[in-house]
């Protein structure tokens, strides 16, 4: 077991990693080394263990991850080992994306009507109070909060809304209580929100995420400074990695 508080005294490991990782699978690059690999850390009350990608933890810890080849060394391919697609297991990503036409030309719709468009790409009914909450007008893309506390949303719901939200640039505050939200929906809005340029403030309590979700949460916070608030109350993710969220974030509302 590799300690996260530990890492930073193995800068080396993060280069060159030894050959007993062989039998360790290996994720797409992102960033640094993404090998899935145990981490364990102990407190005097608990203990938070599970896997994670190296790459995530030398950006938490602070070291220079730099990227490597997996053509030899420890390409665990050559091993058998399936490379992991679970969220939390995987760079931040939203595959569903793909089999869809995005919108051309979106200043020329209204959000209401961009939201309904990517409902029939999805193939999915959509939400009333999504519609009724967004603007009709041509153009105005000026959303600045979107507060939807028990419209069960649910992780399917969340693919057209995503999209909406990319176009509103000038958005800062999300929130999705109590949503039927699961760890998929979590990692399809980290995905939107990693790049975006104005959010702030997310709001995810009382949602059933879980580990994998928390860790997705945390690479965003990691990766985005201007997320300075999560609210992330009565989720079922680990005590642990919740505190190390928060910290993240408290630590960009310092920064600002």
């Amino acid at each position: 077991f590799f300690s996260a508080h530990r890492l930073s005294l193995y800068p080396r490991f993060c280069a060159t990693a030894p050959a007993s990782t062989t039998s360790l699978p290996i994720m797409a690059q992102d960033d640094g080394i993404d090998v899935v690999f145990h981490v364990a850390e102990s407190d005097a009350d608990h203990t938070y263990a599970g896997l994670q990608m190296l790459s995530v933890v030398c950006l938490e810890a602070g070291v220079d991850a730099k990227p490597m080849s997996v053509g030899s060394g420890i390409a665990a391919h050559r091993h058998g080992n399936p490379v992991p697609n679970r969220v939390g297991l995987r760079p931040i990503c939203n595959e569903m994306r793909s089999q869809i036409t995005l919108l051309q030309n979106p200043s020329t719709t209204s959000l209401r009507d961009a939201y309904l468009y990517y409902c029939t790409q999805y193939q999915l009914k959509p939400n009333s109070d999504i519609r009724a909450t967004l603007s009709t007008e041509q153009g105005a893309y000026d959303l600045q909060s979107l507060k939807l506390d028990g419209n069960f949303v649910g992780n399917n719901g969340i693919l057209p809304l995503v999209e909406v939200l990319r176009l509103s640039t000038k958005l800062q505050e999300l929130s999705l209580p109590n949503n039927g939200i699961k760890n998929a929906g979590v990692e399809w809005i980290c995905d939107m929100a990693l790049s975006h340029p104005s959010l702030t403030c997310l709001d995810l309590s009382r949602n059933r995420i879980t580990l994998g979700g928390g860790k997705v949460l945390h690479e965003l916070v990691l990766k985005n400074s201007k997320i300075v608030s999560v609210d992330l109350s009565c989720t079922k993710i680990d005590s642990k990695l919740l505190e190390r969220i928060m910290q993240r974030a408290a630590a960009n509302a310092e920064q600002k």
